[in-house]
């Protein structure tokens, strides 16, 4: 009788992300609040963000801290230029609309940008 086995295989890419961006913003968010935030970003801003030349993913990292859940938003970007589109000529200036301010016991007024030297990544398949 004849069985398929299966072979997990991992491979490692390393990825030259060219003149990549990231946006990196931190705000936090009243306990309790978390899942409301989470929802007005899935449900209004990254979709959003989709629609725009040059966006290409989102994440979402959170801790606990004392004043309740500090969340780490980072976007990746094709370019600055890309980043206006999103954030207006002062791409500096973190964009907090007035209901995620509801949400929030204090958030950064400002964001940072880092161009991305390379990103490494680890796949795995079945074969």
């Amino acid at each position: 009788m004849y069985t398929h086995s299966y072979i997990k295989r991992t491979t490692k890419t390393l990825i030259d992300a060219g003149a990549m961006i990231s946006r990196q913003w931190k705000g936090v968010v009243e306990t309790g609040n978390e899942q409301l935030y989470i929802d007005y970003l899935k449900q209004f801003t990254f979709p959003k963000l989709t629609k725009l030349s040059g966006f290409v993913n989102a994440q979402i990292l959170h801790q606990t801290v004392e004043q309740g859940t500090e969340f780490l938003i980072i976007t990746r970007w094709e370019s600055l230029d890309d980043i206006r589109a999103f954030a207006g000529d002062v791409i500096t200036t973190a964009v907090v609309p007035d209901e995620v301010q509801k949400l929030m016991v204090t958030f950064d007024r400002h964001v940072s940008h880092y161009e991305i030297e390379f990103e490494l990544r680890q796949e795995s398949y079945e074969q």
